[in-house]
């Protein structure tokens, strides 16, 4: 059970860390795309 319980834990910190990254991805290429748009 505790170990159930700690697979658990740490697939949703990987999922967390995965979704941060893609927001981070997200937000460099909308930076890129206004300094783009500035040029």
């Amino acid at each position: 059970m505790f170990q159930v319980s700690s697979f658990k834990f740490r697939v949703s910190s990987f999922k967390f860390r995965v979704s941060s990254f893609k927001f981070r991805v997200s937000s460099f290429k909308f930076q890129i795309s206004e300094r783009l748009l500035v040029l």
